[in-house]
């Protein structure tokens, strides 16, 4: 192999190379894009959960206070049973 053989076969392997690189960085652009998309949707579903969460809470909150409630009745309906 001579001299010229040679250069040609490090420039032909140094332009698949670079075909490569080209390849990989649309990749790259490419999953970028669908990662900001993903994102955003992301944001819109978590800001769409954001009354039901607070409804959770709430309807929680009400479901300790009658369980309490319905606690404190049966104790004080306990003792008067006991008493009277």
């Amino acid at each position: 192999m001579n001299n010229d053989e040679f250069m040609q076969m490090l420039s032909d392997k140094l332009d698949r190379l670079d075909d490569r690189l080209d390849i990989m960085s649309n990749t790259s652009v490419l999953q970028a894009a669908s990662l900001d998309e993903h994102i955003r949707r992301t944001e819109l579903i978590e800001n769409e959960l954001k009354p039901i969460k607070s409804h959770i809470a709430l309807v929680g909150a009400i479901a300790k206070i009658v369980s309490i409630l319905g606690a404190l009745i049966g104790l004080a309906l306990g003792i008067k049973s006991l008493i009277g």
